[in-house]
């Protein structure tokens, strides 16, 4: 860590942006920490996250994400990255113990803890997750774990018309089942992946209800956790790729009504109203005019990380971040093509 923390005060002197290559990356790599009794591991920012969800399964332990290939757990943090389990686990704000981070300004610093009561410095990692490196690097990650489901299971449900899909996403919705993942996408046609994990007869029993009402439509039933994660996760491939455009967060409510209106390749995820939209050629106007009558959160490229505030004006929002800016990274250093 020391090589990095010397490469940031070098940028600061010479007022020169600082990127983390993947030479310094190799200073961050490995498990520090990991404590089974308590459910808690510390891992540094740089390792890959499958190599992390490794290290859990020998354990008989998980972290419930689904990542896009070779991505780190400092860069999934950074990004605020959510995938499916969020419904049922939460998000990285939800299980993020304690973070170390460097600032921009070559502040070492730490927040937080490696225990789960412990919540001292808890708002300043919520103010770093999902800030892209704007504002400190982060070094490690203190994750709270779960212990594997005794049962996963993953049912496909297809349907030319998007009406009878939202039938049965209601329905799991309106009647609460306990959905790990719900998930539309308007691929060839319109498909539901619709998962459970918990115990196995109860798993069993929220399957049978939905393979009984909406036998019509099931295309495909997968029953064991590896070949679900493994359908999961070239589902999130698929979807981060170079072509992906932007990212929609709106309410459950929104995104039934936005449906029709996107006629590009969307994943939908139904449980908190987040859409990834891709294309190679975006209509921004489109999107831009459905903000306006939705309301919703847009996030335009991966790549590029803009928040879309109002670039020709003052506003609260952008003297806030801007002010937070100043005090992290004075002197502009991380990511300064950005502010978020």
């Amino acid at each position: 860590m020391q090589k990095i923390l010397d490469e940031i005060l070098e940028a600061n002197r010479t007022s020169a942006p600082f990127s983390l290559s993947n030479e310094l990356k190799k200073e961050i790599i490995g498990v520090s920490e990991f404590s089974v009794p308590d459910l808690t591991c510390s891992v540094l920012a740089g390792t890959k996250f499958s190599e992390f969800q490794n290290e859990l399964s020998e354990a008989n332990q998980f972290f419930p994400l689904i990542s896009p290939k070779d991505s780190t757990i400092g860069g999934l943090v950074a990004g605020n990255f959510r995938g499916f389990y969020q419904k049922k686990y939460g998000s990285f704000r939800d299980n993020i113990l304690g973070l170390k981070f460097i600032t921009g300004s070559g502040k070492v610093a730490k927040a937080g803890g490696k225990v789960v009561k412990n919540v001292a410095g808890y708002e300043t990692i919520k103010l770093l997750i999902g800030s892209y490196g704007t504002l400190a690097i982060l070094t490690e990650i203190t994750l709270r774990t779960y212990a594997k489901p005794q049962t996963e299971s993953l049912l496909i449900f297809e349907n030319s018309e998007l009406s009878e899909i939202l039938k049965v996403a209601n329905f799991c919705r309106n009647e609460f089942l306990p959905c790990d993942t719900l998930e539309i996408t308007n691929e060839d046609s319109f498909k539901l992946y619709c998962g459970f994990s918990g115990m196995t007869e109860e798993v069993q029993n929220f399957v049978e209800i939905l393979k009984d009402k909406f036998s019509k439509d099931l295309i495909e039933e997968i029953g064991k956790s590896l070949n679900k994660r493994k359908m999961l996760s070239e589902l999130t491939d698929k979807f981060y790729t170079d072509n992906f455009a932007f990212k929609i967060i709106t309410s459950v409510t929104n995104s039934k009504k936005m449906l029709g209106r996107i006629s590009e390749s969307f994943r939908l995820d139904f449980l908190t109203g987040t859409f990834l939209v891709i294309s190679e050629n975006i209509n921004y106007e489109k999107f831009v005019s459905l903000k306006k009558e939705f309301k919703y959160n847009l996030k335009k490229s991966r790549f590029s990380n803009e928040l879309l505030l109002p670039r020709n004006k003052s506003t609260p929002e952008q003297n806030l971040i801007l002010n937070l800016k100043q005090k992290f990274d004075p002197n502009g250093i991380l990511n300064p093509t950005s502010i978020l």
